[in-house]
């Protein structure tokens, strides 16, 4: 008798487990279903900049807003080094912070994405004169074109590679399709 209770409950667990696999089957076809809706709907979306009217007019953006369902790519620090590995001029912020711009579209290029994709960027720069932030800010600016960033600018003592004076940092975003 207790066998055939068992036995009973054996049964039982196992119709159980073949309507739970059926059910959860086609729950995951859902879920696919909606996933694919999804990356199709976001498939077109990009980043929105987003400018204050409240605030002061600045030459970049007060906010970035990145869709759901963007893949989003953070950038090692972009440093101005070249095909030697070596930084070149310790005294020239602009060529620097340009070679940093070079370097960040190489490495945004290699993850299929371009200097459009980026969502914020951190600008790091090795002076305590407020001249020297500017000039390598100004720079940057004008590599970015008419997409204008959210972004902080940091003067900081220091950078890791003798002679480095700036440094970019970036988050990109990029649709599903085109990553």
């Amino acid at each position: 008798m207790h066998l055939m209770y068992g036995s009973f409950c054996i049964k039982n667990d196992i119709e159980k487990s073949i309507i739970f696999l059926k059910k959860s089957r086609s729950l995951n076809i859902i879920m696919k279903k909606s996933y694919i809706k999804r990356r199709k709907d976001n498939m077109n979306k990009k980043i929105a900049l987003m400018h204050s009217k409240k605030l002061a007019k600045v030459d970049y953006a007060y906010a970035g807003h990145t869709p759901s369902g963007m893949d989003l790519f953070f950038m090692a620090g972009a440093c101005p080094i070249d095909k030697n590995g070596e930084v070149p001029d310790q005294s020239n912020y602009e060529l620097q912070a340009k070679l940093c711009v070079e370097n960040l579209k190489i490495a945004l290029k290699e993850c299929g994405a371009n200097l459009e994709d980026v969502a914020y960027t951190r600008v790091l720069v090795a002076s305590d004169e407020q001249s020297d932030l500017v000039s390598a800010w100004e720079t940057i600016r004008a590599e970015f074109g008419q997409h204008d960033v959210p972004s902080i600018l940091f003067g900081v003592t220091v950078l890791g590679y003798a002679n480095q004076l700036v440094e970019i940092e970036a988050v990109a975003a990029l649709s599903p399709n085109k990553v």
